[in-house]
């Protein structure tokens, strides 16, 4: 994690046995967002001196520790003496990033599974979410199995409806409303027990979801990368260059695409990769084989692997085929 700053006693102070951190207008401008706070700390106890170490997650409201301290059992005297000689502030390390797509139908459940699974295995705590779906629970249960058991199927997916519908006349058939602050708080609610969350749209990104709302809200609301899969087949370019153009310019800046192939090569499968080059030089161009919907199984191929890593990692990945 990078180092942000440092701040003296007038910055921390202990007392009873909590932390209470002030922020100044600095920190503020340098870190507006969640933070980890580790403090080291001198006191004296029993005649000797000791130093300890503190952990916090915070903003700018208030911190929350994550370890117990061992003079928060002492007595208010002891803890007078403790003074924080340096205070050390690291960005919350957590992505969210939002799986939309070019069209339903395009893969990005199976994209999701294999990134979920994958990063599993690098031991990453990892969520992957279908918030919305309707027809049937079928990608939701993909989902599951590929976490293992992290989280139910509920968490994963708690909005269902049974027409194969776009989820907004899904819901209106069952009489159901979906507000958008219902969603973005499930999801941020989830993403406070895990490092990365995967979240799956439905349809393509300005599908209506709900009332009001399309997967672009939530990347908006979220600040979320992005990742538009489509299908590798004619007609792509076109596709992706209408969802590029539709997304929020800055999550355009930062999307990653990914070419979907078909069970079978042709000729618009095998010539897409140099036109989405040609078309999207500053975005990252991710070829993934056809294999199947097992995650597990297709996580260990070495051809999906390449792709699904440079989809995993921060930042902008070269273009590269794993075709």
């Amino acid at each position: 994690m990078a180092f942000i700053g440092a701040r003296t006693a007038e910055s921390a102070r202990l007392w009873h046995g909590k932390h209470i951190y002030r922020r100044g207008a600095e920190a503020q401008r340098e870190n507006k967002e969640e933070f980890f706070l580790r403090v080291s700390a001198s006191l004296r106890l029993g005649g000797k001196n000791c130093s300890l170490t503190f952990c916090g997650l915070g903003n700018s409201r208030s911190v929350w520790p994550l370890g117990h301290l061992l003079i928060a059992r002492t007595r208010p005297p002891a803890l007078r003496l403790a003074t924080a000689r340096r205070v050390w502030f690291y960005p919350r390390v957590q992505r969210i990033i939002v799986i939309t797509g070019t069209d339903t139908g395009v893969g990005k459940t199976v994209l999701t599974a294999w990134l979920a699974a994958h990063l599993r295995a690098q031991g990453a705590r990892v969520a992957a979410l279908k918030p919305i779906c309707s027809g049937g629970r079928e990608d939701a249960r993909a989902l599951h199995h590929a976490l293992g058991g992290a989280l139910t199927l509920d968490e994963i997916n708690p909005w269902h409806f049974r027409a194969p519908l776009a989820p907004l006349l899904a819901a209106r058939q069952e009489r159901r409303r979906v507000q958008f602050a219902e969603v973005i708080t499930h999801i941020r609610s989830i993403a406070r027990r895990f490092d990365t969350v995967l979240v799956e749209g439905a349809g393509g990104l300005l599908s209506p979801l709900g009332e009001n709302f399309s997967t672009r809200d939530w990347i908006t609301a979220l600040r979320a990368e992005v990742i538009i899969v489509g299908r590798n087949q004619l007609g792509v370019a076109n596709h992706l260059r209408l969802t590029l153009e539709a997304l929020p310019p800055r999550a355009a800046a930062g999307a990653k695409i990914v070419l979907m192939s078909p069970s079978r090569p042709t000729a618009a499968s095998r010539t897409n990769p140099a036109l989405a080059r040609e078309f999207f030089p500053n975005q990252p161009v991710v070829v993934l084989p056809w294999c199947g919907a097992d995650a597990a199984v297709a996580v260990r191929m070495e051809r999906v692997q390449a792709g699904v890593q440079a989809l995993a990692c921060s930042g902008t990945p070269r273009t590269r085929s794993a075709s």
